[in-house]
């Protein structure tokens, strides 16, 4: 039974008017309860404050015909303050055969009186909820409830911090057929909102950028796609980092499925907060019996962001390995077999999604690879736990000058997580590698200063050295490999290294060294990079094109870093990152009609870059 709430008392009086027939107007409460994503009978899951809040009421009836209901529930902060009425979102039939059926009930959204709470009653404290009136939805008269005034329920909100994603859009193209390819508005607008709907989270902190993807089909496991995307996304986030973004965010990418189906994957799984890992996987219509929304995109993106919270596959359905040995649930099921625990999405009306309730025992938990997923508790808790020790980072790398909720020193914050915070002058290099076949890749070489990045480290079987011009040996860095948490076909041991470095003054080469071997060597211009001379925007339609003068420098190992800004160079978030060519198309439909855009494009071998930035110029509507 819903805790609080005593199943119906069989009192004698009760019992000798079942003997002549019940009153055709007397219901009595079964139980109340509280939830927002998944809940049991004792409120074992903690309520987020500002959360959509849905109360379910269970409402019984031992005997007479069907009645059909509707209702108000009384609402109190405290036990003697002043009531908020709150009215019933739909009826309910409450039907004699049904009576004491629970967990029927709780499993059939059709079988409860549904009320959804107003955000004045969800922020953070206790309130006190009971049965304030009900009405026969038929004919308009008052329904005696025989135990309404003893049924009180007490449930608590608790603060939670906002969810900071930022959503790249991996734009690429195919020549045959000749075509671009990139995640629809629905796709994001369904991936944020299952976010705000299945994770611990009051609010969505979304952000998104469209970025032309260094790499293109075709997507095969066997390729490891998601690794590239995975390079850059990091050194995406890292630019953007340094240029002032929130150094909680974390990243995710959106590859359309509509040119190749790119399996997904996190690099890293981290065992303490850590929002330096990365994700990136394929969106598009649904193919899924029990997905009907019209993308998959969302609860696969919701699957590979949680492994960037710490959370683990637990070993069910199509090949979903078996890291989570705690996993409580059987088969990956959001309850056991007793069904304590139901699922609850309460819809967004915006995107035509319903309220629905979901079965614990039919529905599973984000992590697997089973059908008709769900948060489960356990998931859901364990992401609010990462959620509260990342929050304790701040917003900024700098390590003085901003305040934490905790009164903690963040650098210390920062050594606890295992993750390097700094402010200085640094070097970040972000490759991929494959440990089995001993092969790696240099793919991106930036100068950053203000960093969060994986902490330094390692066993010392992956290195990174830096080299002068000569090739004397500067430094030798152990480097922690991310591995792909999602296995390739031949089991290999692949993912990414994210390390900064310390800047030296006569760096010009590096070198990646596995297992004791070179598999790949960087090495900077013969003449620092120069650029001048800015032009844009240009094109037509949804594309922004812009280009630049380059000074001769052979063109080796010259890139160019593109980034935007929307709050007059406060901040710079990245849309482009090792472009080769000096010119540029940016997606013009990711800013609203009349925002103010500055450019700023960043050459770069690695060791030395030169910056030009556009004058701030106004997004025009619709072409």
């Amino acid at each position: 039974m819903i805790q609080g709430m005593p199943p119906p008392r069989k009192r004698k009086t009760k019992v000798m008017e079942m003997a002549f027939g019940l009153a055709p107007n007397e219901v009595e409460v079964e139980g109340i309860e509280v939830t927002q994503v998944v809940q049991d009978a004792n409120h074992s899951v903690q309520l987020i404050a500002g959360k959509p809040s849905a109360v379910r009421v269970y409402l019984g009836r031992t005997a007479g015909s069907v009645i059909n209901l509707r209702g108000e529930i009384s609402v109190r902060r405290t036990p003697g303050g002043p009531t908020q009425n709150v009215p019933s979102l739909d009826t309910v039939r409450v039907n004699p055969a049904q009576n004491g059926q629970l967990r029927r009930k709780r499993e059939d959204l059709r079988l409860s009186l549904n009320f959804l709470l107003p955000d004045s009653l969800t922020s953070a404290g206790r309130i006190f909820l009971s049965v304030g009136q009900l009405t026969n939805a038929t004919n308009g008269e008052a329904v005696t409830c025989s135990n309404c005034a003893e049924q009180v329920q007490e449930v608590s909100f608790v603060e939670s911090p906002p969810l900071r994603v930022r959503l790249i859009k991996l734009r690429y193209r195919t020549s045959n057929p000749s075509a671009t390819h990139l995640p629809s508005a629905r796709d994001i607008a369904l991936l944020i909102s299952w976010l705000g709907r299945a994770y611990p989270v009051s609010h969505v902190g979304a952000s998104e950028r469209t970025v032309e993807a260094n790499f293109a089909p075709p997507f095969d496991e066997d390729d490891d796609t998601c690794d590239i995307a995975n390079a850059q996304l990091a050194a995406i986030r890292n630019l953007d980092i340094d240029g002032g973004a929130d150094q909680r965010t974390h990243y995710y990418g959106l590859v359309a499925d509509s040119g190749g189906f790119m399996r997904g994957c996190a690099n890293n799984i981290p065992g303490s907060a850590d929002p330096t890992a990365v994700a990136s996987g394929p969106t598009g219509p649904s193919g899924y019996a029990w997905d009907t929304d019209g993308s998959f995109g969302d609860w696969y993106g919701a699957h590979e962001l949680a492994h960037t919270f710490g959370r683990l596959h637990p070993g069910f359905c199509n090949g979903n390995s078996g890291d989570d040995p705690e996993y409580p649930f059987a088969g990956g099921q959001l309850s056991n077999d007793d069904g304590a625990f139901v699922g609850f999405d309460v819809g967004d009306r915006a995107l035509g999604l319903p309220m629905k309730a979901l079965p614990g025992t039919r529905w599973h938990d984000v992590m697997t690879y089973c059908v008709r997923q769900w948060m489960s508790s356990y998931t859901y808790e364990g992401i609010r736990g990462r959620l509260r020790a990342e929050d304790a980072l701040g917003p900024t790398p700098a390590v003085e000058g901003f305040g934490l909720a905790s009164e903690a020193n963040p650098a210390e914050a920062a050594r606890e997580l295992e993750v390097f915070m700094a402010t200085g002058d640094f070097i970040n290099v972000v490759g991929t590698v494959n440990l089995t076949r001993k092969i790696g890749k240099i793919r991106y070489v930036n100068l950053v200063t203000n960093v969060l990045a994986p902490a330094t480290g390692g066993d010392g079987y992956v290195l990174l050295r830096t080299k002068s011009a000569n090739d004397q040996l500067l430094g030798e860095f152990p480097v922690r490999v991310k591995l792909n948490t999602c296995s390739n076909r031949r089991k290999e041991q692949t993912g990414i290294v994210d390390v900064v470095i310390p800047s030296h003054p006569g760096a010009r080469a590096l070198e990646l060294v596995i297992g004791g071997q070179v598999v790949d060597a960087y090495r900077a211009a013969a003449v620092p990079p120069d650029l001048s001379n800015l032009r844009g925007p240009g094109g037509g339609g949804d594309v922004m094109a812009f280009a630049w003068d380059v000074a001769d420098s052979e063109g080796i190992n010259i890139f160019y870093n593109i980034q935007v800004s929307t709050d007059n160079g406060h901040s710079w978030q990245t849309v482009a990152v090792g472009l080769t060519s000096p010119d540029v198309e940016i997606d013009r439909s990711q800013f609203a009609p009349g925002t103010e855009v500055t450019v700023r494009v960043t050459a770069t071998d690695g060791f030395t870059s030169k910056v030009v930035t556009s004058d701030k110029f106004s997004i025009e509507g619709p072409q």
